[in-house]
C-alpha cells in the first residue's frame, strides 16, 4: 500500500470514528438540555452551572478528545476530535463541532437540530468520488478554455 492510500484509509477511519462519536454525543447531550430551554445554564464566565457540569462529565470518550465550548454569546457547542495512528509512525486527525443549543444571554433559547452526520465512508466510495471529480474538473476546464477569448460570464 502506498502512502496515499494509507493516508486516505487513515483519513476515512478518523472522519467516521469522528462522527459516530459526534452523532452519540449530541443524542446524549440533547436528552440533558432539551428540558432546559429557557432556562439559566451557564454561569457569568461562560462556564457551565456546577449541577449542568456535573451531567456532562460522564460524556467522555476514550476515542476522542471533547471540549466544551461555550465562550461565544450565541451557541453552546462540544468539539470531538480524533486521532487515527495509521500504523507507520503517523496519524490522522479529523475534528468537528457538536451544537447543541442557540443562546441567549447565559439561557437556552432554543435547541438546534442537528443532522446525523455520515460514518460509513468507504476507502473505495472515497476514491471513485474523487475520480468522477478529476474527470467532470477535466471537462470544465476544457470548456473553460474553449471559451478563453470571451469568458465565462456575461459581457457588459
Amino acid at each position: 500500500m502506498d502512502r496515499f492510500e494509507l493516508a486516505l484509509k487513515t483519513k476515512v477511519k478518523a472522519v467516521n470514528d469522528c462522527h459516530r462519536i459526534a452523532n452519540e454525543l449530541y443524542s446524549k447531550l440533547i436528552e440533558v438540555f432539551q428540558p432546559l430551554v429557557g432556562c439559566k445554564i451557564l454561569k457569568v464566565d461562560g462556564s457551565l452551572l456546577a449541577k449542568l457540569h456535573d451531567l456532562t462529565k460522564e460524556f467522555d470518550d476514550p476515542d476522542a478528545h471533547l471540549i466544551m465550548h461555550s465562550r461565544n454569546d450565541y451557541n453552546l457547542q462540544w468539539m470531538v476530535k480524533t486521532c487515527v495512528n495509521n500504523g507507520q509512525g503517523g496519524c490522522i486527525y479529523h475534528e468537528v463541532g457538536v451544537y447543541i443549543a442557540n443562546l441567549e444571554g447565559t439561557a437556552i433559547k432554543d435547541i438546534i437540530k442537528q443532522d446525523v452526520r455520515r460514518d460509513d465512508w468507504t476507502f473505495e466510495e472515497i476514491e471513485e468520488k474523487r475520480e468522477a471529480y478529476e474527470t467532470a474538473n477535466k471537462a470544465a476546464q476544457a470548456a473553460r478554455s474553449a471559451c478563453e477569448p470571451f469568458g465565462t460570464g456575461t459581457i457588459h
